[in-house]
């Protein structure tokens, strides 16, 4: 079985720019409310693992999708803008999950997701691994796809970030795939490390992948199986790992409506997922969605972000 990596099929995402943020004038013209916001996914199709290649499908076309809100969540419009496929990592930043041991571990190839917004960039990456022969379930011995997911976002200029985050689901909506996940909550702390390991019998040796991040340490983490805010990851959610860093604006009794809120500096989450499959019913490609989430806007309404 051949345990290297190589791509399938180049369509990291490079690229995507969305239309900037809409302004508009508020009726009492109270220049410290911020009026509208961005909540921006990635969508495109799914991410292919080739179980014994180490190697993965990525979707040729990959499309930012933009919902502009009002500060009370009205949809006003949707963007759609399409990413630049490339197979250029090199100039991406490293985000590394690290694998624990397991010779019967395969690592498949780093899936990134960039999105160039007018202001700034979020990126994240996706490290699969695949456990052959894990363990037994019932008399059904059964492979375990272990997904780390790392990054975060960074704007400039009056543009503010209200939520960033990421999320990864099996493309299933109908079976339950997945048997474990990992993310952090609470406080925001300057450094932190989070690991999950594979669920293996009791006599066999542990493996398990952490990944540690460094951050400004204010507002607080979340974790879910749905997403920061409504999206079509939302139909995967019985397989789905979510986490997003938060301003803590956000859902309280005052909302996001002023110029102090949010963040102008690099804000990340880490998530880990953990999906189990029957070697016997093994298809011959296992797919995943991946998508950064970020939710922006202007810190003032009569200045350009």
């Amino acid at each position: 079985m051949a345990m290297g990596a190589a791509i399938v099929a180049a369509g990291i995402l490079i690229g995507a720019q969305p239309a900037g943020a809409a302004t508009s004038t508020p009726a009492d013209a109270d220049a410290d409310l911020v009026t509208q916001f961005h909540e921006l996914v990635v969508d495109g199709g799914p991410t292919g693992l080739i179980p014994g290649a180490g190697q993965i499908i990525e979707p040729q076309v990959l499309q930012t999708v933009d919902q502009i809100v009002d500060a009370t969540g009205k949809l006003l419009r949707i963007d759609h803008s399409d990413a630049v496929a490339s197979t250029d990592a090199s100039a991406l930043d490293s985000f590394p999950c690290v694998k624990d041991s397991g010779a019967r571990l395969e690592i498949f190839p780093v899936v990134n997701r960039m999105v160039t917004v007018k202001n700034g960039v979020v990126h994240y990456q996706y490290h699969p691994y695949m456990l052959h022969r894990a363990r037994y379930r019932g008399h059904s011995e059964t492979n375990q796809v272990e997904v780390c997911s790392t990054g975060g976002g960074n704007l400039r200029g009056n543009s503010r970030i209200f939520q960033v985050g990421t999320g990864m689901a099996a493309d299933d909506a109908t079976q339950f795939l997945k048997i474990g996940q990992a993310w952090q909550s609470g406080s925001t702390p300057k450094d932190y490390s989070l690991s999950l390991g594979f669920q293996v019998a009791p006599k066999e040796s542990p493996v398990s992948i952490s990944a540690s991040i460094t951050q400004t340490p204010t507002d607080k983490l979340m974790g879910s199986i749905i997403g920061p805010f409504k999206s079509f990851m939302d139909r995967y959610a019985r397989n789905a790992v979510n986490a997003w860093w938060q301003d803590a604006c956000v859902d309280s009794w005052h909302g996001c409506h002023f110029s102090w809120n949010g963040s102008a500096n690099f804000q990340g989450t880490i998530a880990q997922g953990l999906w189990e499959y029957p070697v016997s019913q093994m298809p011959s490609a296992i797919w995943f969605r991946f998508t950064p989430y970020l939710r922006s806007g202007c810190a003032h309404w009569y200045r350009s972000c």
